[in-house]
């Protein structure tokens, strides 16, 4: 067990941000939203270079 002082658990605490269950489900589900949206977006510039080099064969 790591000896800490009450200073530290105090700031230890402060940095520590309590979020409820449901905040915690909405982080994530948006988090895998910008994930799929990151997919998405990689996928069409994919798309497009592809094409661009079919166009130039």
């Amino acid at each position: 067990k790591v000896e800490i002082s009450e200073e530290e658990r105090v700031v230890i605490l402060e940095e520590k941000v309590e979020i409820s269950e449901e905040e915690r489900v909405v982080i994530l589900e948006e988090k895998v939203e910008n994930l799929k949206g990151e997919k998405v977006e990689n996928l069409k510039e994919r798309i497009k270079t592809t094409e661009k080099e079919q166009i130039l064969k």
